[in-house]
């Protein structure tokens, strides 16, 4: 084929610019659609949670304001997907901030309940279900106690490398790395926060999977070594198992999916402009990298029931 004299490269250009550009209109032409809901319980819910404690108590009060439950979220869908197929009926085509189609994924087969389509679309529609439940935590929850903890207490960065250096989840010498970024995120500093946490959280499976013996590198022809991204490290059969079925799913949904904020992909690769790092889904993020670090501290450190530390609390209080 004659690609120059056919000018193939030019209309390839041309192409492409023409996709971006439809990109960027559907962008303009879409609609924004929204509800109101009434929070005010669920607010005070969360402040009682962390209001007039103990330091450490506040802080075990802050890690488990919610709890993800990943068979809750499918039966939710499955339910959903039952009494209301049209939702889910036609295939479905996800664009980025930028105009990008970023994910796509068919409707579902209605012929087949098995297929790993339905799979497919199964995942995507918890990942969406996950996100709307993510927006109403964080509001509802997670900034509410943030905004009165740093009101009630002043935690300094050596405090939060101080606790890394106590959690058993975090790796050898990334103590310092993940301090930073929970005092960043505790000064509603969530874009330093996100660009440690995205890299550190990658790292942290890779260890997890190391420590089990599960290779994560990928040997080229050439004979190089390459470790492999948190996608792939997420595909892993032993992935699932080793971190456990809500851990890996959070993960998934986060910071690997295109159907949710992806926050990975669009950290490693320059992609988030600045008021991004400050959304919902990133705080979210911040909390749930927290969550983990702190409970595993937690966990090795009291056996004391959570309950008798808030009963031991509540007498404090009275006193």
């Amino acid at each position: 084929v004659d690609r120059a004299g056919l000018n193939v490269e030019q209309r390839m250009t041309e192409l492409r610019s023409l996709l971006n550009n439809a990109g960027e209109v559907a962008l303009g032409e879409m609609g924004h659609f929204s509800h109101s809901q009434d929070i005010s319980d669920m607010v005070e819910v969360a402040k009682k949670a962390v209001q007039g404690k103990t330091l450490s108590n506040a802080l075990l009060g802050f890690a488990n304001l919610h709890k993800p439950e990943w068979n809750s979220i499918e039966g939710t869908v499955k339910r959903m997907m039952r009494d209301h197929p049209m939702i889910s009926l036609f295939p479905t085509t996800m664009i980025g901030h930028d105009g990008r189609v970023v994910a796509k994924h068919p409707g579902l087969s209605l012929g087949d309940s098995d297929s790993s389509e339905n799979d497919e679309v199964f995942w995507s529609e918890a990942v969406k279900h996950h996100s709307l439940m993510v927006s109403l935590v964080v509001q509802g929850a997670i900034l509410p106690a943030l905004e009165l903890m740093v009101l009630e207490h002043r935690i300094h960065e050596t405090d939060w490398v101080h606790l890394c250096f106590q959690s058993p989840v975090v790796p050898p010498g990334r103590e310092r790395l993940w301090g930073k970024a929970l005092s960043a995120g505790y000064a509603f500093d969530f874009v330093t926060a996100l660009h440690l946490l995205c890299p550190q959280l990658e790292h942290l499976v890779r260890s997890r999977l190391n420590a089990h013996e599960v290779k994560t590198t990928t040997l080229s022809l050439k004979g190089i070594e390459t470790e492999n991204g948190l996608s792939k490290l997420m595909d892993y059969p032993e992935s699932k198992e080793i971190l456990g079925k809500d851990l890996w799913s959070e993960i998934q949904a986060v910071f690997c999916d295109a159907n949710g904020p992806n926050l990975r992909n669009e950290v490693a690769h320059g992609l988030m402009p600045d008021g991004a790092c400050h959304s919902i889904q990133s705080i979210y993020a911040w909390w749930l990298c927290y969550r983990i670090v702190f409970n595993t501290y937690w966990n090795s450190t009291h056996s004391i029931n959570p309950t008798t530390e808030q009963a031991e609390d509540e007498k404090e209080g009275e006193s």
